[in-house]
Order: C-alpha cells, then structure tokens, then sequence
C-alpha cells in the first residue's frame, strides 16, 4: 500500500510538471487575449504543434485517463499548489521533470527508491543529510574529485569488507575538526 502511496505521490508530482509543461502552449493564448486579441482556438493550437508534440499530447491525455478520479483530484490540486509557487521553483520542478522523463526506466526506478529511502528518513537524519550535501556542494572540483575517487575505491570493496569497515567507523570515537 505504502509503494502504491508512493508512486501516486510521484506520478502527481510528475503530472503537475506535465501539466506545466503542457501550460506552456496555452500561456501565448492568454498573453494574446489579454492584450485585446481573440486567442486562438484548440483546434488552432494543435495545428500549430509538430508531430512529437501532438504524440506527447496523446500520450499525456492516455495517461490522465488511466488515473483514478481522486488522483486527477490530487494532480489537479498539485497543479494548483504548483502555480503558486515562485518562477524559480516552478523551473526547477519542470527541469527536473524533464530529466525524469528522458531517464531510462531503469534510471527511474533507482530515482523512485532512492526516493523511498528519503522518506523513511526522520526529519534529523533528512537536515544531516542536507547538511553533507550543502558542505559537498561548496567544495572546490579538486576535492569533489578525490571524493569520487574514494567512492569509486569503497564501492570496489568486497560488501563484507565494507560492512566491516562500518562497524569499525561506528566504533570510533568522533574526529574533532
């Protein structure tokens, strides 16, 4: 139940920033009607969009219709919630969904898991994790290097030899900086 809950919440998510996408073709109709014109119809608008537009299109209407009505009611309240929030937030989620849909199915299961795993997290163990992140993100691309290095070297290691590595980390007092 949990992972049905899970990926509605992505699909909502995932639909908002579809929608705002799709928003994208309307926003010139209203630009235009407010500045005296007639915008221009549906069937105008379509006219207008190239093949792969018009098939994502279908697609996109395809899977609205294979919602359940109370999750169109939680897109459509996504979608809302999405309108309001500022213009750079409104890019980042649509930059994101982009990347998301040009992922490998694949690569979108390991997104989907990895967002599982973030909220299984308690709130301090999400604010270390931010914080890591943050420290990780302002370090120079030279150490960022060495970092991946080090990953790529762990990563390498026998998962016996790192469960043990582990259990000695946790057994040592902590480093004062």
């Amino acid at each position: 139940m949990e992972s049905k809950r899970m990926v509605a919440r992505i699909w909502g998510w995932a639909l908002a920033g579809v929608l705002a996408v799709g928003m994208t073709v309307c926003v010139p109709t209203i630009s235009f009607a407010q500045v005296g014109g007639s915008a221009p119809s549906a069937r105008d608008r379509w006219e207008q969009m190239s093949p792969e537009q018009k098939e994502r299109m279908r697609e996109r209407l395809k899977r609205w219709q294979e919602l359940e009505p109370q999750q169109r009611e939680e897109v459509k309240r996504k979608f809302e919630r999405f309108k309001q929030l500022p213009p750079e937030d409104r890019e980042r989620i649509v930059t994101n969904w982009k990347r998301y849909r040009d992922m490998s199915e694949e690569e979108r299961q390991a997104v989907r898991e990895r967002y599982r795993k973030w909220q299984s997290l308690s709130e301090e163990d999400k604010r270390r994790v931010r914080e890591r992140f943050q420290e990780y993100r302002n370090l120079s691309p030279e150490q960022k290097q060495v970092l991946q290095e080090k990953r790529k070297r762990w990563q390498s290691l026998p998962p016996e030899q790192r469960k043990e590595m582990r259990e000695e980390f946790r057994r040592r007092p902590p480093r004062n900086p």
